[in-house]
């Protein structure tokens, strides 16, 4: 492959990868996850293929509302991705699956303030469900790192496999995390 066709490769999957994450992320994502991305970012900014949008946020459309919960789980993601083997955009209520180089299976999980009860339905109808398989045929509770809008969630969020839970300060991408130890 001659230079050029990687240089558009590159930039074939960096648009796949914002469209698959809401159509907005962080210049800091694209350049986490694909090392020496800058010139790619630079010339789809110029042919309109990405848009600068506030703070930081490149996008697909020009006029996008960032989906917060999805670029917070890639605050994560590019913070433990020395760690990943591979990752996913998964659905509702994960943003974000990933496999550590160890094997362990993972979920980032975004908890809004005031959906805690939700999400641990959701997750306790995933557990009905794997209770009625039978136990050659369960899969094992993912391990999963919860972000939580406000410290205060931590006390009644209590959804199987937590391992971690994870703040943001101020709308920054700098997250705090916390360890809480394995449930179910």
């Amino acid at each position: 492959m001659d230079k050029r066709a990687v240089f558009d490769s590159i930039n074939g999957r960096i648009l796949d990868f914002v469209a698959n994450c809401g159509g907005c992320v962080r210049q800091a994502h694209i350049e986490r996850i694909f090392q020496y991305s800058l010139k790619n970012i630079r010339y789809l900014v110029k042919h309109k293929r990405l848009f600068q949008v506030n703070g930081g946020l490149l996008a697909d459309e020009i006029d996008i509302n960032p989906k917060m919960s999805m670029i917070t789980a890639l605050n994560v993601l590019c913070d433990l991705y020395d760690k990943v083997s591979d990752y996913s955009i998964a659905e509702y209520p994960t943003q974000i699956s990933f496999v550590s180089h160890s094997g362990d299976f993972y979920e980032i999980v975004y908890v809004r303030q005031g959906d805690e009860v939700g999400i641990q339905a959701s997750f306790n109808l995933q557990a009905q469900k794997q209770s009625k398989l039978k136990v050659s045929e369960r899969s094992p509770i993912p391990k999963r790192i919860a972000i939580l809008e406000s410290f205060n969630q931590a006390e009644i969020v209590n959804i199987p496999g937590v391992v971690r839970f994870a703040t943001t300060q101020n709308d920054s991408n700098k997250m705090t995390y916390f360890n809480k130890k394995v449930e179910g």
